[in-house]
């Protein structure tokens, strides 16, 4: 059953061969023929409730004008018109009461989307996509492609702090996971001028070198951002010609595409390499041997097992 008007169509098969299907079928068509279903719309309880005192008050109005104004008839008794009136003026004010609620209804749902948009926009899924033609903003860069680009958090005029929420202060960009101090940095924008600021402990890199504690940089457009160990971001000026060699078509629409997290990452870890000292450079080379030492032992192994396995299996058969 249901409150939608139906149709069903049953498809049968002239020829003798399918007869216990065209059987079934008709069975099953004759069953769902018993099912009655009652049709009715589907209409919001204010607005049915509006609709109807309307109508209502259109009803009372004609009854009112034909009783008032028919000529050589009997004039309707104070009474009854009095009634009538009443009648109207009463269901005048439900309706001016339902509209009303009606009103503060759409407020309400209006209110609560904005609301829903600016805690999306804290969050870095901006829901204006006019606003990223338009504002620096800095885009995510993910492992998954699919992913990139998705995020987006933007600079208006004046400071811009980031860091965890519980941060004594309230953080503009809240970002989570490992190194992400409270406070982690302070992005200042001037005009046109992007620069950014870390803060003690904080773990900020741009283009794989870190940052200095309190010392500004100033950030270019595609200039590739980490915070922490995780959260890597593509600064993205919105209009502005990259200063790199790039086609037109990755210029601004796009910036994500041109730019990937294993190309993010690659930078990082060439910057970190090229830090090391010489000691930690052959402690790292010597732990890489040991790696693939260990890799080229274990593949031995399971084609040593492999091979024990098989041998196993052409005795067991010619037993």
């Amino acid at each position: 059953g249901g409150n939608a008007k139906t149709i069903m169509i049953a498809a049968i098969s002239p020829s003798d061969v399918n007869y216990d299907e065209t059987l079934s079928t008709l069975r099953y068509a004759d069953r769902a023929k018993q099912i009655k279903n009652k049709a009715v719309i589907n209409e919001d309880p204010n607005q049915k409730l509006i609709r109807g005192l309307k109508d209502e008050i259109e009803e009372l109005r004609a009854m009112l004008a034909e009783a008032m104004g028919s000529p050589g008839g009997t004039r309707p008794a104070t009474a009854d018109v009095r009634r009538i009136r009443e009648e109207m003026s009463e269901n005048e004010r439900l309706l001016r009461e339902s509209e009303q609620s009606w009103e503060d209804k759409l407020k309400e749902s209006h209110d609560h989307v904005q609301s829903n948009n600016a805690a999306l926009e804290k969050l870095g899924m901006a829901v204006d996509v006019n606003r990223k033609q338009t504002t620096p903003h800095i885009s995510n860069l993910n492992q998954d492609p699919q992913m990139s680009g998705v995020l987006a958090y933007f600079f208006e005029e004046g400071q811009t702090k980031i860091g965890r929420k519980d941060a004594a202060s309230a953080q503009n960009i809240v970002l989570s996971g490992l190194n992400i101090q409270k406070e982690h940095a302070c992005v200042s924008r001037v005009g046109d001028k992007i620069s950014i600021t870390a803060l003690p402990d904080a773990k900020v890199l741009v283009n794989g070198k870190a940052l200095k504690t309190g010392v500004a940089r100033e950030l270019a457009h595609r200039d590739r951002v980490l915070f922490g160990n995780n959260h890597i971001f593509l600064m993205v000026f919105p209009g502005r010609a990259t200063s790199e060699k790039a086609d037109a078509s990755d210029a601004s629409a796009d910036p994500a595409a041109a730019f990937t997290w294993e190309d993010a990452m690659n930078e990082v870890n060439e910057s970190q390499i090229s830090t090391l000292t010489e000691g930690e450079r052959l402690a790292r080379e010597q732990a890489e041997r040991e790696a693939k030492e260990m890799q080229a032992k274990v593949v031995a192994l399971e084609e040593r097992m492999k091979e024990e396995r098989r041998r196993a299996e052409e005795e067991a058969r010619a037993a």
